[in-house]
């Protein structure tokens, strides 16, 4: 199988870094835990690029597994070249602005993660309470 070269631009990796403070921010390790995951599945685009279809301008995205992020990428075939370009959060949640919507992410992943496990009820409490302050 054929492999890519991968080129990471600036704006990625700045994406990587701050995503990673700010996990790590949250609970110690979890920055580690996104950014392993989220370099190893970029390392793995240079074998399978193409399983990604392009989502629009030939930019392709790839979902970064357990955590609410997207990477876009452009697979350029004249010089055997993936080129991540940038990160982007998935949710959006109307009238909760950006701290928010930081929070919510955090307790998607953890419930996700399974790195705690409250109950259903107790989900909701946390966004209610949250939602009000």
């Amino acid at each position: 199988m054929k492999k890519y070269r991968i080129k990471i631009a600036a704006e990625a990796l700045s994406d990587i870094r701050d995503i990673t403070v700010w996990y790590d921010s949250q609970r110690a390790g979890l920055g580690k835990i996104f950014k392993d995951t989220v370099i190893k599945q970029i390392n793995d685009l240079a074998e399978t690029p193409l399983i990604f279809t392009v989502r629009y301008k030939e930019i392709r995205c790839m979902l970064v597994k357990k955590f609410p992020y997207m990477v876009h990428f452009y697979f350029n075939q004249k010089i055997s070249t993936v080129e991540v370009w940038q990160l982007s959060a998935l949710t959006e949640i109307p009238n909760y602005g950006k701290r928010k919507q930081v929070e919510f992410n955090l307790l998607y992943l953890l419930t996700q993660e399974s790195l705690i496990k409250p109950s259903h009820h107790a989900i909701h409490q946390s966004i209610y309470r949250k939602s009000h302050l």
